[in-house]
């Protein structure tokens, strides 16, 4: 039954507890620190007596325990903090006794519940009057609150587990202080209350702080800082008691990185990783704060590409992009039948490759209606040949009849001006559409007799251009000397022989 009854005030003092302990100030009497020789003589008394208290003693000792804070500030400030839980001495007494409506005492001559700690008074008097006293000794274990020579203020902060917290400050500037070099610092007469309630910005290091206001409950420690693991530090990161600069391989998200040791600083995140930006990922695409990964539609050059989005893994890119568009005449030749612009083109890209020039290339040539006016880049950038030399500064410039040097430079860049042949198939007037040019068909050849037809070499009657070698059939040439419209637009020949170059042209 005395068990039960026990359980039942226990649990009756929980639930009546508030959620969070509220701080009484009290008014303080008197505060006084000694150090008069060696650490055994060290002394510490703090009186407080407050008239027509409105303050309670919420909590109870006896069956919690307390804890007691008591620093004094100065010159050479000094903390020190005492855990007294409720226990019994040598002689089966408890530490603490007492009830709320009488005060609490608590009592330890011996220093047996390990702490300087001799004594604790409590209470509240039917009058009104409000007293706490507590005196530890440097006799009984070592006491680490010494004179601050010069003393300024000090406090005392008694915690009641489960309870309230009783708060006797004695303000600097308030009252009688007296100093006595390191022997002695006391503090008396204070008119004025105050909360001794630990804060992140008191100069101290306590509650749990890891270091003095920071780590624990505050902000993380900077390096350099006290720590006891790594949510101490700013850096995130706590090694040997000691918090650490930030770095990009120290497996922590910290120091503006979007993701672990990767964003921001360090080097770009992967696919998958955190970011702010598209800089934060190698791929250089963030969507929704994260990385992407690269693809040839992104708007980034990445994954090698050479350009935005072309070249490399992807569709190379437009010599427009690139920044000049090439233009050469073939080393080799042949009749009219090139095999269609097909053909043509395939004949272009396989002597570009030969020659190591990057690129897309299409044969300068009209067929089924398609000339370089409706299928080739229309560049903005220069047209220069394989050996650098401008040919047009853009392709208005190129179809506008003339242009500034002469096609005379091969795929290898070799001046072919001197060597036959010399007039390149083409049916491309100078604007770079189909020339239209006809001749007259005889009896015989892939052209209806007696019928203009097309000068583009077809085997149709002129449909489908550039597929014909015969003797009976025309085409349209350029010439790789001239400069103006006779470049592209100049004779007409057989399509059997002689055989001819063509002009290629990058796209």
């Amino acid at each position: 039954m005395h068990v039960t009854s026990l359980v039942a005030i226990a649990l009756g003092l929980l639930i009546a507890a508030p959620l969070h302990a509220a701080d009484q100030t009290i008014l303080g009497a008197q505060f006084q620190a000694k150090n008069p020789t060696t650490p055994d003589k060290r002394k510490v008394q703090v009186k407080a007596k407050e008239k027509a208290s409105p303050n309670t003693i919420v909590g109870d000792p006896v069956l919690n325990g307390a804890t007691l804070t008591i620093r004094a500030n100065g010159t050479t400030p000094s903390l020190q903090v005492f855990a007294l839980p409720q226990g019994l001495n040598g002689k089966g007494k408890p530490f603490w006794t007492g009830t709320a409506a009488k005060g609490f005492k608590y009592s330890d001559s011996k220093g047996e519940n390990g702490t300087p700690v001799k004594k604790i008074q409590l209470k509240k008097s039917g009058s009104g009057v409000f007293q706490i006293q507590a005196q530890a000794s440097g006799k009984i274990l070592p006491l680490n609150v010494t004179p601050p020579n010069i003393g300024t203020d000090a406090c005392a902060f008694l915690e009641i587990g489960g309870g309230d917290s009783y708060s006797v400050k004695f303000p600097a500037g308030n009252g009688v202080i007296v100093n006595k070099a390191a022997a002695e610092y006391s503090h008396k007469k204070v008119t004025t209350e105050g909360s001794c309630t630990p804060t992140c910005s008191d100069g101290l290091q306590n509650q749990g702080e890891s270091d003095v206001d920071c780590g624990g409950p505050c902000a993380g420690c900077p390096p350099g800082g006290g720590c006891t693991t790594g949510a101490d530090c700013t850096s995130g990161v706590c090694a040997s008691g000691v918090c650490q600069a930030p770095t990009c391989s120290d497996g922590v998200q910290n120091q503006s990185e979007t993701d672990v040791d990767c964003g921001g600083p360090c080097a770009a995140c992967p696919p998958g990783g955190g970011c702010a930006t598209g800089a934060d990922c190698t791929s250089g695409v963030c969507i929704g704060n994260v990385c992407q990964a690269p693809t040839c539609s992104d708007g980034v050059q990445n994954q090698g590409e050479t350009a935005v989005d072309c070249g490399g893994p992807c569709a190379p890119c437009s010599c427009d992009v690139l920044g000049v568009c090439r233009m050469f005449v073939t080393s080799t030749s042949s009749g009219g039948n090139l095999g269609g612009l097909a053909g043509a083109d395939a004949t272009c890209n396989t002597r570009a490759a030969a020659a190591g020039l990057t690129g897309v290339y299409q044969a300068w040539l009209c067929a089924l209606g398609a000339s370089p006016a409706t299928r080739s880049t229309h560049a903005s950038v220069n047209y220069r040949r394989t050996d650098g030399a401008l040919i047009a500064n853009n392709w208005i410039d190129l179809t506008d009849g003339a242009i500034a040097n002469a096609i005379s430079r091969d795929e290898y860049g070799n001046d072919v001006s001197a060597s036959a042949p010399f007039l390149p198939w083409t049916y491309v007037n100078t604007a770079g559409a189909c020339d239209n040019e006809t001749y007259l068909s005889p009896g015989s050849g892939p052209c209806p007799a007696f019928s203009n037809c097309p000068t583009n070499c077809a085997n149709d009657g002129g449909s489908n251009g550039w597929t014909s070698s015969s003797g009976w059939a025309q085409g349209s040439k350029g010439d790789i000397n001239a400069t103006n419209g006779n470049w592209t637009d100049g004779a007409t020949g057989l399509c059997s022989t002689p055989a001819e170059r063509i002009y290629c042209i990058e796209q």
